[in-house]
């Protein structure tokens, strides 16, 4: 065994990103995004990406959706993370939505189950700040 070798397992999600919004809207607010993007995202996803960029041999293990194959693979790759133990299903990708606010530096994360959770939906909001 390669001592430079780590499996990571955990979540895979779609990160929705939204930038230049300036501020984080009230209950019935409409604020605009002047950018926006998607990522790889989830615990899994970072960790094995930043082992790879230090020089581990990584793979990933985890569910994504098969709407989002491309996205993980591409992005996988190009960090030189193995991802032959991901499972694909036919769920779509949890996912994140993170409205960054020019304004006060703070964002809003919003997370859906997943890939595969047999658990209802659930959302989550925590705001925070960038200079915390």
């Amino acid at each position: 065994m390669n001592p430079n070798s780590v499996a990571v397992v955990g979540h895979l999600y779609v990160d929705h990103i939204f930038d230049g919004i300036t501020d984080i809207p009230h209950l019935g607010e409409e604020v605009y995004a002047s950018g926006y993007h998607r990522s790889i995202g989830g615990g899994a996803a970072i960790a094995s990406c930043w082992l790879a960029r230090l020089g581990k041999d990584v793979s990933v293990i985890g569910v994504i959706g098969a709407a989002e194959r491309n996205l993980f693979v591409d992005a996988f790759h190009k960090f030189g993370v193995n991802c032959r133990l991901v499972r694909v299903c036919s769920d779509p990708s949890g996912l994140r939505v993170l409205p960054r606010c020019t304004r006060t530096g703070r964002s809003l994360h919003i997370a859906e189950p997943m890939s595969g959770s047999k658990r209802t939906c659930w959302t989550t909001a925590c705001c925070t700040s960038s200079s915390a």
